[in-house]
Order: C-alpha cells, then structure tokens, then sequence
C-alpha cells in the first residue's frame, strides 16, 4: 500500500478465479468477478488507511469502527467498467487507487470516495473503472468510542 503526496493512497493485489461461483465458465474475466475483486481490494484498502490513518478522515476511527460499517456503510453509488482485452480470470492483478474523499457531507454522516481500479494478466488482458463509494454513518471527531 502506498500514500502518494496528492493524498492518494493506491494497493495492489493478486487473485486467482478458479471457476464461477454463479455461472459456467465464461473463459474470461467478467462484470461480475470484477465487482467482487474490487470490494475485496477496497474494503482491505480501507481497513490499512483506517489502521494506519493514511487519510485525514480517517484519523481518528478505530479498527472497531471500520468493522462495524464494513458490510452495511460502506455503498457503491456509481461504478463505470471497461475491458480493453480479455483477461484469464485464473491469474489477475490489480491496482486500486482512492483519488479523492470529500467529507462535505460529514454532519450527515457521510464520507465520499472517488476510486479507479485497474486489472490486468500476463497475457495483455486488461479492464479498468472508476467506482464512487459512499461511506455512511461515518464517526465524526470526538465521537466516543466503545472500549
């Protein structure tokens, strides 16, 4: 995981899709594995920017607070993909990146994160997209927390 001085915190990750758990083999990466590798990179993301406070919103939540909101608070809102060339699901890299985080709307509760994600395989496959998050019931500072 990196931080970059822009504020932009990126990660990288391998995977390995041995077979569909909803559909017959395909023969390539699909809208639907790309979904699922992006959550799994975004929420580990998240939980090391929150461990780690590697962005100012985040600074002052705790592990515990991550956890609680992982499943329920945290909310795709926009996702734009696009493949450029087939991709062997069998063997992928990715790189996810937040671009951006606005806590405009942190008295309501919410953080907002613009984010890219990047696959690619060995072979010259690759997809791409850009996912908007939407994190609500976010703590605000000097919320207390449970010990």
């Amino acid at each position: 995981m990196t931080r970059s001085d822009e504020g932009q915190v990126a990660s990288h990750g391998q995977f390995q899709i041995g077979e569909s758990c909803y559909i017959d083999d395909t023969g390539h990466f699909n809208a639907a594995e790309f979904v699922i590798c992006y959550n799994q990179l975004m929420y580990t993301t998240l939980a090391v920017a929150v461990q780690h406070s590697l962005l100012p919103a985040f600074s002052h939540w705790t592990l515990d607070d991550y956890w609680a909101r992982q499943l329920p608070d945290v909310l795709i809102h926009k996702l734009s993909s696009s493949y450029q060339r087939p991709i062997d699901a069998r063997g992928l890299r990715a790189e996810f990146t937040i671009t951006n985080l606005s806590t405009r709307a942190l008295s309501r509760g919410m953080l907002t994160l613009d984010t890219t994600v990047r696959f690619e395989d060995d072979h010259g496959g690759r997809a791409k997209g850009e996912v908007a998050l939407a994190l609500v019931n976010a703590p605000a500072a000097g919320d207390q927390h449970d010990p």
